[in-house]
């Protein structure tokens, strides 16, 4: 808290931003405790583009009453763009908040800072329309010589329309000779699962068929979304119902030293009721509900049995690993 006036305490917020978790955002928050800021009042997103959501800048501003000052190191550090910088600048006057912009000396608490802010707001606007205009001019000049930008689509006109007919008729639509024979499989048993009148899996060990983790598949595709094509994109979404995974949605990640337990257990577990290691390569070990692929883990494990560390050798050696 900084400051009186009447019955109210008037508060500085400082808000900062970086674009990566890699980014250090110290600098900008020394220079607000600098400039009066208490490090409670301080608040800090990590997010880049325009888009990105900034929870932090969402709390500062309904923490912020009449009379407090909203203090940031730079213009670019506040707005995601430069309509959101004019609305957000109404805004806090007509709420009767400064903004205290540190590195660019602009303090809306006074006329020639309100001024300046102002001026800075109409040249950003000035710069981004002429941006545009010249990428128009450009991309107008590209068109004239028989260019066209942007991403090549994956399917022809054809192509889209002859996918279209064929999942309108019900007819096998995942195949594709550029798209790998386990994305293929995994679309074709779910399709199937789905049309047989079973629910579309959403979690690993839900539904397996034919060897296949159903459920695991479809998180992958969800998790691996931007890596698909936009054909593959149009075929989960209009025949299977699939859409991009929500950050709630992402699984935690594990680490080598997770993985290779889990597998462990795995393998001592088929070992103590099968008394042996021969495990079939496509082969899922049920470990408390948890599907484990012990078949491909000990084929891999093999290959690279170079790699291993002793001690890792000798806790499958003790199960009668074959090398």
């Amino acid at each position: 808290m900084n400051g009186a006036s009447g019955r109210f305490r008037r508060t500085l917020f400082g808000y900062a931003r970086v674009s990566t978790a890699d980014q250090n955002p110290d600098h900008q928050i020394d220079a607000l405790l600098q400039h009066g800021v208490e490090r409670g009042d301080i608040h800090v997103d990590t997010a880049s583009g325009a888009k990105a959501s900034r929870p932090k800048l969402d709390l500062v501003l309904q923490l912020l009453r009449p009379g407090d000052t909203l203090k940031i190191t730079r213009l670019d550090r506040l707005s995601r763009s430069v309509l959101h910088l004019v609305t957000l600048g109404a805004n806090l006057r007509e709420r009767g908040i400064g903004l205290h912009v540190i590195e660019q000396g602009i303090d809306t608490s006074t006329v020639e800072g309100r001024a300046m802010f102002g001026m800075l707001s109409v040249l950003a606007e000035l710069q981004r329309e002429l941006i545009v205009a010249n990428t128009m001019d450009g991309l107008a000049a590209a068109r004239a010589r028989g260019r066209k930008g942007g991403r090549r689509p994956s399917l022809t006109e054809d192509q889209a329309a002859l996918a279209q007919q064929l999942h309108d008729a019900r007819e096998k639509t995942a195949w594709c000779p550029a798209w790998g024979i386990d994305w293929q499989r995994g679309f074709h048993l779910t399709l199937m699962h789905v049309r047989s009148g079973g629910a579309l899996p959403v979690r690993a060990g839900e539904v397996l068929v034919q060897g296949e983790d159903l459920g695991a598949w479809t998180m992958a595709q969800r998790v691996g979304w931007d890596r698909l094509t936009p054909a593959q994109q149009w075929m989960l979404e209009s025949v299977l119902g699939v859409d991009p995974a929500v950050e709630a949605d992402l699984p935690v990640r594990r680490t080598q030293a997770d993985r290779w337990a889990t597998h462990l257990a795995a393998a001592r577990q088929f070992h103590a009721r099968e008394g042996h290691l021969n495990v079939p390569r496509k082969h899922v070990e049920d470990v408390g509900g948890v599907p484990v692929k012990l078949g491909g883990f000990l084929d891999n494990t093999r290959r690279r049995a170079s790699n291993l560390t002793l001690e890792r050798r000798a806790e499958l050696e003790a199960l009668g690993m074959r090398w």
